[in-house]
């Protein structure tokens, strides 16, 4: 029983390692790029960052206590200047000593505090933005990369194809030779054919290889050359037309940015108002006319607002309102080169579907010509390196379908990435 178990555990995790091979998708490379790259870290520390500093922020709504102490000498002090009958005015002291707690609480400060809050959230949206929109140059990488191990399989399956078709008709030369109806020269000329194909495989292997190993750099995975790559289905609506890619979303961030800072200018302006305690010992102490160590306490209401801070506002305002329209200026750039680019893809598109269609005529009657061709060998009628010819061109045409194929979805990829759909 024991034996029955480890039996159905190792079918299982077979049968997993080769469904998790077969599940290899476009979406999930992005995934594990996105996941491998320090993007996530990157995010975190940003809202680490911000919670830190709202709560800096919102130090300021708490009593404010400082400890001050201060000794001095001057040169001269405050003195009555007259002597009256009977009476001795004592002298203050030159040296004078102050230690003071003093106390504040804030009640109003014009809202500073909150645009601050609201610029620290805003500068944190504009850094992820950002860091978004390095995450999607990430996927183009990639989708370059996934692209290239596609190609590569559909290459391989067609030189395999081949091979097997020349093999097979080297098979029958070499029967042929036994009864005199082939010669070695024949079998020479498909030789050729199939080392030249071997060397091709090599090529397409060499490629598929280093394709996968920088995917495993940028994914962090471990694909290998048994790794099974989906080939996307794409599908494209008509009017699918909106941009809404990261960038964007950069730029209004920026301009939030800006609209809070114009904000947070206007407010240092408004008044404030805020209490405030002071006890403290010294000589003198609030007497001045005391010259003894004594104990103190003051408090009250302090009101402050600028009547007049030069023309540093409309500065301000002018300053963001052009920093405003250059955002608006490299947003309207980056939408029109967008633009331009997604119709060029989709013109690629179109391209080569027609490409596509004519591809598969093409093949349907090179492949007539091929049987054709391999009658005409297996009779006699042709020699070898001329239905070489026709097997060649045969499995060009499938070739430059197969490079249509992934052209066509390399367009649809790129055109989707341009408007920012996947």
């Amino acid at each position: 029983m024991k034996k029955f178990g480890l039996v159905v555990y190792v079918l299982f995790v077979l049968t997993s390692s080769n469904y998790a091979q077969s599940a290899v998708t476009l979406t999930s490379c992005y995934n594990l790029a996105e996941a491998h790259y320090p993007f996530v870290a990157q995010k975190n520390i940003l809202a680490q960052i911000t919670d830190e500093a709202i709560q800096k922020i919102n130090s300021v709504w708490q009593p404010q206590v400082y400890i001050n102490a201060q000794a001095t000498y001057q040169s001269d002090v405050t003195s009555i200047g007259i002597t009256l009958p009977g009476i001795e005015i004592q002298e203050l002291s030159k040296d004078q000593y102050k230690a003071t707690l003093d106390v504040s609480q804030i009640i109003y400060d014009g809202g500073i505090s909150k645009q601050q809050r609201s610029i620290q959230s805003i500068n944190t949206d504009v850094e992820t933005q950002k860091v978004n929109v390095d995450m999607y140059k990430i996927r183009e990488r990639v989708n370059q990369i996934y692209l290239v191990i596609l190609q590569a399989e559909k290459q391989l399956a067609l030189v395999d194809n081949l091979k097997i078709e020349l093999n097979n008709q080297a098979e029958k030369i070499k029967a042929g030779q036994q009864f005199g109806t082939a010669t070695q020269f024949q079998a020479d000329i498909l030789a050729a054919e199939i080392i030249k194909a071997d060397q091709k495989r090599i090529e397409i292997v060499a490629a598929k290889e280093a394709a996968i190993n920088m995917l495993n750099q940028i994914t962090g995975s471990n694909f290998n050359y048994q790794t099974q790559f989906q080939t996307p289905v794409i599908g494209i609506a008509e009017n699918d037309t909106i941009i809404n890619r990261p960038e964007l979303m950069l730029y209004d961030s920026q301009s939030k940015l800006l609209q809070a800072q114009m904000s947070f200018a206007e407010a240092a302006t408004l008044p404030k108002l805020s209490l405030f305690v002071q006890g403290g010992y010294g000589r003198p102490g609030l007497n001045f006319l005391d010259d003894t160590f004594q104990f103190y306490y003051l408090g009250g209401i302090k009101f402050n607002y600028p009547l007049w801070t030069g023309n540093s506002k409309s500065h301000d305002a002018a300053i963001y309102k052009l920093q405003a329209d250059n955002i608006e200026n490299y947003k309207s750039t980056f939408t029109m080169n967008m633009s331009v680019q997604s119709e060029q893809q989709r013109a690629e598109i179109k391209k080569v579907n027609q490409l596509i269609e004519k591809d598969q005529e093409l093949i349907t009657l090179k492949t007539k010509i091929k049987s054709g061709a391999q009658a005409q060998l297996d009779n006699g009628t042709m020699a070898a390196d001329d239905y070489v010819k026709y097997v060649t061109d045969e499995n060009e045409a499938k070739i430059n379908l197969a490079i249509h194929q992934m052209q066509l979805v390399a367009a649809q990829i790129n055109y989707l990435t341009i408007l920012g759909k996947l």
